[in-house]
């Protein structure tokens, strides 16, 4: 569930003001979005001060500049009150928080930022979250309790694999209705089920078969993403295919990495290397 949580973290798109749509490159003509004015794996407008902090900080690791970040976003919260999209920018800013930890393998951390990223968008969603943020806040809901499941009892596991299911399902189908089959964040989430069925035991729907089909979708949906073909080499690993986990793995080698997504590309190489070193002996 860690590699679900990985790849969540990458999954956080917005629309850009009005007055952006007369220089935008692309608009979406059903629901007037300027993809060139969002980041689609955050939900937040490109032009704003919080975005252009957050993304820098998430992008590089920046744990002590994603906490002055997030402080600064509680104070906001209490001088001014609830705002769905304060709320939403704290959750994520947690979300990407627990993907830091749980590389240091800190559970403490893990744990803290899981359960405030559940509460805080669960919080935005019931006082009326906008249509374009709820796949994101359903997917990170359901990432955070993903990574509750891996510090927790067998049987609390369970329940939070069940809510992972519930509100992972929900996004994915919520980001079809919104912002149809083609946008980014719809790969993700194809890639966010296969690690689910890769990365859990049979008796809770662990499948690897199932894995394939997903994390091949993922592909097919967003083929330069790097990260899909590092999955598909994972699980043909733990298949014992290890030809064909050679063969993906040298496609995270040799795909050029996506500058808004630099610092899990970096990680995600090195892991190749790694990884071929270990199995061509």
């Amino acid at each position: 569930m860690k590699a679900v949580v990985a790849s969540l973290v990458l999954l956080m798109g917005i629309s850009a003001v009005a007055e952006s749509y007369a220089r935008c490159g692309e608009v979406d003509p059903e629901i007037g979005i300027c993809l060139d004015e969002v980041d689609p794996m955050t939900g937040i407008p490109l032009q704003d001060e919080f975005t252009e902090r957050f993304l820098h900080a998430s992008s590089t690791g920046d744990i002590p500049a994603l906490k002055e970040l997030l402080e600064e976003r509680k104070k906001t919260l209490a001088e001014e009150g609830e705002t769905t999209m304060l709320l939403y920018q704290i959750g994520i800013v947690h979300f990407i928080l627990i993907d830091r930890y749980l590389m240091l393998e800190r559970e403490e951390g893990i744990l803290y930022h899981a359960g405030e990223a559940v509460k805080v968008l669960g919080r935005a969603i019931e006082l009326g979250l906008e249509d374009r943020y709820l796949p994101f806040a359903h997917a990170y809901i359901g990432g955070a309790m993903g990574a509750r499941a891996l510090h927790v009892g067998i049987l609390e596991s369970l329940f939070e694999l069940i809510g992972f299911d519930r509100h992972v399902v929900t996004a994915m189908r919520l980001s079809e209705e919104f912002y149809g089959l083609a946008y980014p964040p719809r790969s993700l989430m194809y890639a966010v089920r296969g690690r689910r069925f890769r990365d859990t035991p049979w008796f809770v729907g662990g499948s690897s078969h199932k894995a394939l089909r997903y994390l091949r979708r993922a592909v097919e949906l967003d083929p330069g993403f790097l990260n899909n073909y590092e999955d598909i080499a994972m699980t043909y690993e733990k298949m014992g295919k290890n030809d064909k986990a050679i063969e993906y793995w040298q496609k995270v080698i040799e795909l050029p990495l996506q500058e808004r997504y630099r610092w899990w590309g970096i990680e995600a190489k090195e892991r190749a290397e790694e990884a071929l070193e270990r199995l061509r002996g």
